[in-house]
């Protein structure tokens, strides 16, 4: 997630459960992915959002759950149009986690790029302006 705009990873630890969380600030975010999300609004432009990825852990472990604060990851690639996509998102968790991650990652990617806004493609091809 860090090419994404966000800070590397920080894991958290449940019972059942282990999650590693990416911030970024809101306004980084809005101007990286204009198009992604638009139900995300923060009043505070120095507000994180936050990019959340759970393993379930009880059994074989599993992604439990993919959300950017409170979308899905189906929300996420309906937002940039590919809801060709959705029914391989919501079925992630039946996959041993290993595949499931593999998967995840394809669709991360697709996602990038799709929703990447003029900030991020001009930081991507090395133009920042100067």
């Amino acid at each position: 997630m860090t090419v994404a705009g966000f800070q590397s990873g920080h894991p958290g630890f449940g019972a059942d459960d282990v999650s590693v969380i990416f911030c970024t600030k809101y306004r980084d975010f809005r101007s990286r992915f204009p198009r992604l999300a638009p139900g995300i609004e923060r009043a505070d432009p120095g507000a994180c959002t936050d990019f959340n990825v759970t393993v379930g852990l009880r059994g074989k472990p599993r992604l439990a759950e993919v959300r950017l604060d409170t979308c899905g990851l189906d929300e996420l690639l309906r937002d940039i149009g590919r809801d060709d996509l959705v029914p391989q998102v919501t079925g992630l968790s039946a996959h041993p986690l290993a595949d499931g991650l593999d998967q995840l990652h394809g669709h991360l990617l697709e996602m990038i790029g799709r929703a990447a806004g003029p900030a991020t493609k001009q930081e991507w091809d090395g133009d920042h302006g100067e």
